[in-house]
C-alpha cells in the first residue's frame, strides 16, 4: 500500500471517529437537553435521565415545606423547623422545568460523574386560612419556647452588688416572624424558589450588654439605695431599719429600670403590721407606709419614716372565678393577690358565690370526704358553719390560676398556694367581708 492510501485510510478513519464523536455528543445534547443528567437529585428524589413529566410524577410523592431557621429556648444556637406546603393547597403541585432548563446540556459529557442538586417550583392554589394556621406552627411563637432577652443589670445581692450578665433570650416579635413566614410563603406561590428563611437576625438582643458604660450608673444608684440608712418610726422606744438585705428582696430589676416589688412590699408591711400593730383598735395604715417607703426606696433617701395609725379597718377577700384570682383589700387598699383554684359545677362542687363573712380559722386541720383525707396547714372558713367551703392551702398541687379548675377543680373551696394562704390567715379576722363573684 502506498503511503498516498495510507494517508486516505486514516482520513477516513479519522473522520469517521469524529463523525461518531459528533453524532453521540448531539444525541447526547437532544437527550440532555430533554432529560436530567445523571445523578441528579431534587429535594432529595433522584431524577438522573428522566424527562419532564417523569420527574414531576416522582416529585408527587414528597411533601414540598420551608425551612425557617429560628432560634433554640436557650438563644445561643439556630434550629431548623420545617413546615409543609400540603397543609395550605389542596391541589399543590411541583415543577422542576426550571431546574432543567438550566441544567448544562452542552457539557453534559463533562457532568456525568458529578453529583448534583436542583430546585422544584410550587404552583397551586395559596389558602390564606390554612397559610396563617401554618404559620402558627412556628416554633418561636409557642409561649414555652420565649424567653425574654435580658440587660445587663447589678442587683443587691447578700448586702452587696452582684453583676448580672445580659442574657439574648429566644423573642422574636411575633408580627415580624409572622410577616417575613408569610412573604416567603406568597413568594413561594407566586414562583420564587427559595425555600429557606433565616429569622435569626430578627430576633430582639438586650439593649445593655454586660460592658456597657450605663452599668457604671446602676451601681452608683443602687450603692446610694444600699446606704441610705432607712429607717420606720414605730414609736418613741421602737424603729425598724430596712437594712441592705431587705433592700435586696424589695427592689428588682423589671429589664430596663428599677422598681419596688409590689407582691413583696405587702408582704414586708403585712409582716411589719403584725408585729408591731399595739392594740385591737389602733392600726398601722399600711397603704400610706407602702407608699412612703416606695418613694424613699427609689430615691435612695436616709430618711425616717413615720408610721401613720388610724382606728379602723374594713378588710375584705374578693374572689373573681373567672380570673382565678383572689384579692384581699384593707380600707380599699389592694394588700394581698394570690391565684387560686376553684371548684367547677360540671365535674365536683361549684364555689358558691355571693356575699359571706369569714366565720371560723383552724391551723392544722383535717379535710376529708368520700375518697379523700388532707392535711391542711391553714383553714378559713366562710360559710355559716365555717366546715363545708373555706380558704386552704393544697400542698398536693404545684400550680394555681389559669384554666386549671376547668380540669382539675378543687371540691368547692378555694384553694391557694401556702405561703399566700399563711398571710392572708394572719391578716383576716372573724367576720372579714368574703366576696365571690362568677
Amino acid at each position: 500500500m502506498n503511503n498516498k492510501r495510507k494517508k486516505l485510510l486514516i482520513s477516513v478513519i479519522i473522520l469517521g471517529i469524529s463523525l461518531v464523536i459528533l453524532l453521540t455528543y448531539l444525541i447526547g445534547l437532544i437527550h440532555f437537553s430533554l432529560h436530567f443528567l445523571p445523578n441528579t437529585f431534587i429535594n432529595g428524589v433522584n431524577v438522573s435521565n428522566m424527562d419532564l413529566q417523569k420527574a414531576n410524577e416522582a416529585l408527587s410523592s414528597i411533601d414540598p415545606t420551608l425551612t425557617i431557621i429560628q432560634k433554640d429556648i436557650t438563644g445561643t444556637k439556630g434550629i431548623g423547623q420545617d413546615l409543609n406546603l400540603r397543609k395550605i393547597s389542596k391541589d399543590i403541585s411541583l415543577d422542576s422545568s426550571d431546574a432543567l432548563k438550566k441544567q448544562n446540556a452542552a457539557l453534559w459529557f463533562l457532568l456525568l460523574g458529578d453529583k448534583s442538586t436542583a430546585a422544584y417550583k410550587v404552583s397551586g392554589t395559596l389558602n390564606e386560612d390554612k397559610a396563617n394556621e401554618l404559620i402558627n406552627e412556628l416554633y418561636c411563637l409557642q409561649s414555652e419556647n420565649i424567653r425574654m432577652p435580658l440587660n445587663a443589670h447589678y442587683e443587691i445581692k447578700d448586702g452587696g452588688l452582684k453583676l448580672v450578665l445580659a442574657d439574648r433570650g429566644s423573642y422574636i416579635r411575633e408580627d415580624i416572624a409572622r410577616s417575613k413566614v408569610s412573604d416567603l410563603i406568597h413568594n413561594i406561590f407566586d414562583g420564587t424558589d427559595s425555600d429557606v428563611l433565616d429569622l435569626q437576625e430578627y430576633y430582639t438582643m438586650p439593649e445593655i450588654a454586660s460592658n456597657d458604660p450605663k452599668l457604671n450608673e446602676q451601681k452608683t444608684y443602687l450603692e446610694k439605695i444600699i446606704n441610705s440608712g432607712l429607717s420606720i418610726f414605730i414609736n418613741d422606744d421602737t424603729s425598724v431599719n430596712v437594712d441592705p438585705d431587705t433592700l435586696g428582696e424589695l427592689i428588682i430589676y423589671d429589664g430596663n429600670d428599677y422598681v419596688v416589688d409590689e407582691d413583696k412590699l405587702n408582704t414586708y408591711v403585712n409582716e411589719l403590721a403584725i408585729e408591731h400593730n399595739i392594740s385591737a383598735n389602733e392600726y398601722i395604715d399600711k397603704n400610706q407606709l407602702k407608699n412612703d417607703l416606695k418613694e424613699a426606696i427609689l430615691k435612695g433617701s436616709g430618711e425616717q419614716i413615720k408610721i401613720n395609725w388610724i382606728e379602723e379597718v374594713h378588710k375584705e377577700i374578693r374572689v373573681s372565678i373567672p380570673e382565678q384570682t383572689l384579692r384581699y383589700y384593707e380600707n380599699d387598699a389592694l394588700v394581698l393577690t394570690s391565684p387560686i383554684v376553684s371548684g367547677n359545677g360540671d365535674i365536683t362542687d361549684a364555689t358558691p358565690t355571693g356575699h359571706f363573712e369569714v366565720t371560723k380559722k383552724t391551723p392544722n386541720s383535717t379535710l376529708s370526704g368520700a375518697g379523700y383525707v388532707e392535711h391542711v396547714d391553714y383553714w378559713i372558713g366562710f360559710d355559716p358553719t365555717g366546715r363545708v367551703y373555706g380558704f386552704h392551702d393544697a400542698s398536693w398541687r404545684s400550680e394555681f390560676g389559669g384554666d386549671i379548675y376547668l380540669s382539675d377543680p378543687s371540691r368547692g373551696c378555694v384553694n391557694m398556694p401556702t405561703d399566700k394562704i399563711a398571710q392572708l390567715y394572719r391578716m383576716v379576722d372573724i367576720g372579714t367581708d368574703v366576696y365571690i363573684s362568677n
